[in-house]
């Protein structure tokens, strides 16, 4: 991957690295740049993305939250190359605090951590998915943050967690049931807070219309 970094040229037109990051890259030099009226348009990520997708004219929607740019803010502060290594590093970190979070479960297989880490990152989905420029780990490790929090007691702090899966809407949402179903209001409690305050954020952020116009352009 740092080889693949090194010799990548932003202006060769056959030249692609990072799978999906240029949407994520594209979205936080947008917020770096304070321009949050332009966060969801096309043409302004197209702008962004220019030379660094192998699509002459195309582009990679970003259709996330404004707290999740402001968040890839501060990567977009990097140049391209050494901000993908630096995102690859955080969500194979990512994977990593999964499996630590999740050992009370796993050490009953009688194997290392690392050797766990290694098996979890050569799982297909994975392996695709860090040096592809996706937050899939990142989804994993909340996950794994709201279990350990529950099993420790702490419902509160495992809705907090669940709330942070709102950074991609669709899974933060769905959980929303299950714990009504499940009654678990201590649980929902946390998740409404957690929601609250990602709502707030973003409205600091894009104003209090963020969202009917990031539903509008996501749909």
């Amino acid at each position: 991957m740092v080889l693949a970094a090194v010799t990548y040229d932003r202006d060769h037109p056959t030249s692609r690295l990072g799978g999906d990051y240029p949407a994520f890259y594209a979205a936080g030099s947008i917020a770096g740049d304070g321009d949050w009226d332009e966060l969801y348009s096309a043409e302004r990520q197209g702008a962004e993305q220019a030379g660094l997708i192998d699509d002459e004219g195309g582009y990679l929607y970003f259709s996330y939250p404004p707290f999740v740019a402001g968040a890839y803010s501060a990567l977009a502060l990097f140049d391209y190359r050494a901000s993908f290594l630096i995102h690859t590093l955080l969500m194979g970190l990512a994977l990593w605090g999964a499996i630590k979070l999740l050992w009370p479960w796993l050490e009953r297989f009688g194997w290392p951590p690392l050797a766990l880490f290694m098996l979890g990152l050569a799982f297909y989905p994975i392996l695709r998915a860090v040096p592809g420029g996706q937050n899939t780990t990142l989804s994993l490790l909340l996950l794994a943050l709201a279990l350990r929090s529950d099993r420790d007691g702490r419902p509160f702090v495992a809705g907090l967690a669940l709330a942070a899966l709102l950074f991609k809407p669709q899974f933060g949402v769905v959980i929303v049931p299950l714990l009504l179903v499940a009654r678990r209001w201590r649980v929902l409690g946390g998740w409404a807070t957690g929601a609250f305050g990602l709502w707030a954020l973003s409205s600091v952020l894009a104003g209090g219309t963020w969202v009917a116009e990031w539903w509008d352009q996501a749909g």
